[in-house]
């Protein structure tokens, strides 16, 4: 009995509509929102390690500025990592 199929048949297609409807709003938002969180912190890594990495050519820079500046780098990529993370985690709980 482990094995039951169960058959469902529904005969108002507005409802069917109206849930497809609002799935493909509620993605819309998660993705829109995923896209602003993962913009975030690259708006602030990608000329944060830019900056690192001239100032690291011109060796004019002191230990202590660039250890502040690559720890911006590493929180602003671990709160990607995390975002990337949940997104992947709610596309899995979608798929199965």
């Amino acid at each position: 009995m482990a094995d039951e199929q169960v058959i469902v048949i529904l005969t108002d297609v507005t409802n069917i509509k109206e849930f497809e409807k609002q799935g493909q709003v509620l993605r819309s938002m998660f993705f829109s929102s995923v896209a602003h969180e993962l913009r975030t912190p690259l708006n602030s890594m990608i000329p944060i390690l830019r900056l690192v990495i001239t100032l690291l050519q011109k060796d004019n820079i002191s230990k202590p500025k660039l250890i502040e500046l690559c720890n911006i780098a590493l929180n602003g990529s671990s709160h990607l990592q995390h975002v990337v993370e949940d997104a992947l985690d709610i596309s899995r709980l979608e798929n199965n």
